[in-house]
């Protein structure tokens, strides 16, 4: 998949899916995004490949600095930025600092708008960065829920943190690497 190519929040999708089989994102749920949408997918595209789940190992991007998310129960997964290249967010942002193309995300968005694993604050600061349409996107998705579920860690509905994201009555999240020399 390419950015061309790349499904848009508002466009019916990959993570619409997982919502309509799985239910929302959540601590109760909390692997399957990942599981869903990155670790079968690979495997499924191996698979499509002509490769046998047996005859490969999958390498996943979790760094040095978040070992803590390492899963110790699967022979069949590496984490190279772990073990063989230690690399650090620092060194992910020096890396990205030094090619011609650069998403350039603060360390607070991460791959997911607005993953239930960020705080309320983080929570507020990205969706007062995105679009109105962008935003009412992920407040529809959880007031659809049937289960109740929400984008947050806590019962705090998102419609709530982006009526005070609006108002700017929190304390935006700063990006860490923001005005720093990342090639020095």
């Amino acid at each position: 998949m390419c950015f061309n190519t790349a499904t848009r929040i508002g466009e019916h999708g990959p993570f619409d899916n997982l919502v309509q089989k799985l239910g929302i994102p959540n601590p109760a749920k909390s692997g399957h995004c990942t599981r869903d949408m990155k670790i079968k997918a690979l495997e499924k595209q191996m698979q499509i490949l002509g490769h046998k789940r047996k005859d490969f190992i999958t390498a996943i991007g979790i760094r040095a600095d978040e070992q803590k998310r390492v899963s110790r129960s699967r022979t069949d997964v590496i984490y190279p930025l772990v073990s063989d290249f230690p690399t650090t967010e620092l060194g992910v942002r020096q890396f990205w600092a030094r090619q011609a193309f650069d998403l350039q995300l603060s360390d607070y968005r991460g791959n997911c708008d607005l993953c239930f694993k960020k705080s309320e604050r983080k929570l507020m600061t990205c969706m007062s960065e995105m679009t109105p349409q962008d935003v009412h996107w992920w407040i529809d998705q959880e007031e659809a829920s049937v289960m109740g579920h929400r984008f947050t860690r806590s019962s705090t509905p998102l419609r709530e943190l982006y009526t005070k994201a609006l108002l700017g009555d929190f304390k935006p999240q700063l990006d860490k690497f923001h005005g720093r020399d990342l090639l020095s």
